[in-house]
């Protein structure tokens, strides 16, 4: 008896183990890993779970709705199942990219089974989320109006914050954002908080390319794999087929080579691939003569964006307000104006593209002319008055009051001495 009941314990132990979601439902871990549930229910990306080959992770709701994932580390293979109200298998699909923040819903879904695949997966936030929840930026890829490519996390808001300002901010355009270095998983969701708070619509991609801390130009090439990342830049450039393309200057001699390197890739993978759809390519100057300079509130707005960088707050680096370019490539002509890059484009093409109303300006006020005063008649000079004899000062120590007052502290304190003597002379007749 005692031994049925001891493997009847450990087959138990070995079952998976379900806890309550916080938004209605169950989750249910591996029995092994059961602990650390926790770990993906916070929203500490930082705090994840290891899920090995096999390892099925299930997550139901009460309500019709999706399931909300984050990665810690990019799975290359994994399989979603949909479950139904009952808990029945109503879709299933094979994944083999992902995307740091991840939506998995469909019409009925009630649950989502997560299946590791061939590799070790790092889930670190699993939530239900309502039918109507979308994510803030979108993994949906496809034709884009802008794509800008750049080195690496920061860049966003310290270099070219007055691009995403303008050009997402106040004019609502579709742009793709492309980095190209590796970093931190923290430093990732820092880029994505970022681009949020400056209208990006669009989830970043990331390379994900080493430099080993080589910062010269001949290194970073070596580093990045130079005919890898062309290839893969070729891939984001025709999955977006941008219309506008802006990055760093391929030709500067700079201390950081990364930059030069990000540029000279996009070239070369503009140049092998061939991307008929882009029309301008625009390069970051330090003296270009396009200016993109941020009003004072667009220069709030990145400011505000860069303070999502919480790792990078030590260093005190202070936005550009101001970004300058030169057109390094167009096919609709010379800009004119030198403060737009989407000069001489049909913007009403564009995914997106919202033109400001102007604000009327303020008719000013008129104020009447007040018509002069007439002068008054000049009098007639009066007759020299007779000088008057001046009454002399009452010097102060003869004031009537100061006067009163003295003689009243002098008869106080004669009387004081008046009444010491009296106390003395009655002393002595006692003794």
């Amino acid at each position: 008896m005692t031994k049925f009941l001891s493997l009847l314990l450990i087959l138990l132990m070995m079952l998976p183990t379900a806890t309550l979601s916080e938004q209605g439902g169950s989750l249910v871990m591996p029995q092994d890993k059961a602990h650390k549930a926790s770990y993906i229910e916070d929203d500490d990306i930082k705090t994840f779970v290891n899920l090995s080959d096999g390892d099925r992770v299930v997550l139901t709701f009460d309500e019709e709705g999706g399931a909300y994932v984050e990665w810690y580390s990019l799975p290359t293979r994994f399989e979603v199942e949909y479950l139904d109200a009952q808990g029945m298998v109503i879709a299933t699909q094979t994944y083999t990219k992902a995307t740091y923040r991840q939506l998995f819903k469909v019409d009925g879904c009630h649950g989502v089974a997560i299946s590791a695949k061939h590799n070790r997966t790092q889930l670190a936030t699993l939530h239900a989320v309502p039918a109507d929840f979308e994510l803030a930026l979108s993994n949906e890829q496809g034709r884009c109006d802008m794509l800008v490519v750049l080195c690496q996390v920061g860049d966003e808001s310290l270099k070219m914050g007055s691009v995403f300002a303008q050009y997402c901010g106040l004019y609502g355009m579709d742009v793709q954002v492309c980095y190209i270095r590796k970093s931190t998983r923290e430093r990732f969701d820092e880029a994505m908080l970022s681009l949020e708070a400056m209208g990006v619509k669009r989830s970043p991609i990331f390379l994900e390319r080493e430099d080993g801390g080589r910062s010269d130009f001949d290194g970073i090439q070596n580093k990045w794999n130079k005919s890898e990342t062309v290839s893969a830049l070729g891939d984001v450039l025709e999955s977006s087929q941008p219309r506008i393309i802006v990055t760093f200057d391929p030709s500067k001699d700079n201390e950081n080579g990364s930059e030069r390197a990000t540029a000279d890739f996009v070239m070369l993978a503009i140049e092998r691939y061939g991307v008929p759809s882009v029309e301008k390519l625009y390069t970051l100057c330090d003296e270009g003569a396009t200016h993109i300079t941020a009003t004072t509130e667009q220069l709030g707005v990145i400011e505000d964006a860069y303070k999502m960088q919480a790792s990078q707050r030590v260093y005190r680096y202070v936005p550009n307000s101001q970004a300058q370019f030169e057109l390094y490539y167009s096919t609709v002509g010379a800009d004119a104006t030198l403060d737009s890059l989407v000069e001489n484009l049909d913007t009403a093409s564009f995914n997106a593209f919202i033109t400001p109303t102007p604000q009327p300006t303020a008719t000013p006020t008129a104020i009447a002319t007040q018509e002069p005063a007439t002068p008054a008649p000049t009098q007639e000079p009066t007759a020299t008055p007779t000088p008057t004899q001046e009454t002399a000062a009452v010097p102060q120590s003869y004031n009537t009051n100061s006067d009163n007052g003295m003689i009243v502290l002098l008869i106080i304190g004669l009387a004081t001495l008046a009444t010491i003597a009296t106390v003395v002379v009655i002393l002595r007749k006692k003794r």
